[in-house]
């Protein structure tokens, strides 16, 4: 988890998605024992949602991906704001950009959540230690790993500005998250 924002909200929802060890990303390392098959779930704290990340889990492992990024469906507009990615017909990541304004059918916005292998080359990179979405993808792609993108129609929000941040605080305060949730629907 990176950032402070949202700690217990973000507490709330690993818990409710049976998440059991949250780890600092510096004290991750490929030589920490890490069993084949287990996955590390980087996600984004301004983010709320109420994605069932066991979804992104199984398709991650059935896919046999060093790295798979939740990606979620543009508006109408298309992917206007944030990190878009290009996705080819076999569901792999080919490129992405910040901000794009098109609203091409083959760009999906980040969702804020990377799964990465836990034997991945990435656990020990200046990329994941940085963690902004652009330096994992570019450094994945760099590297020749594959990248795929578990598409969700689930609402991804992000609390980005004071305002954000006082507004999600209130509703937590006096009628819960799942309001805040349904609210910016």
């Amino acid at each position: 988890i990176m950032g402070k924002t949202l700690s217990e909200l973000t507490s709330l929802y690993l818990n409710k998605n049976k998440i059991d060890s949250i780890l600092s990303l510096k004290d991750l390392s490929a030589s920490d024992n890490a069993t084949v098959g287990e996955s590390i779930i980087l996600f984004q704290e301004n983010l709320i949602t109420d994605f069932d990340i066991s979804d992104a889990v199984k398709f991650h492992s059935d896919s046999k991906a060093e790295l798979t990024a939740v990606l979620t469906e543009p508006d109408s507009a298309g992917c206007t704001k944030g990190l878009c990615a290009a996705v080819n017909k076999d569901g792999i990541i080919t490129s992405f950009s910040s901000n794009a304004n098109t609203a091409s059918p083959f760009l999906y916005s980040f969702a804020g959540i990377f799964i990465i292998d836990s034997t991945s080359s990435l656990i020990n990179s200046a990329a994941l230690s940085n963690f902004t979405a652009e330096n994992i993808l570019s450094a994945a792609l760099t590297s020749g790993i594959r990248i795929n993108g578990c598409i969700s129609a689930d609402k991804f929000i992000f609390v980005n500005t004071q305002n954000d941040y006082i507004r999600c605080h209130e509703m937590i305060m006096s009628e819960g998250i799942n309001k805040f949730y349904l609210d910016t629907k």
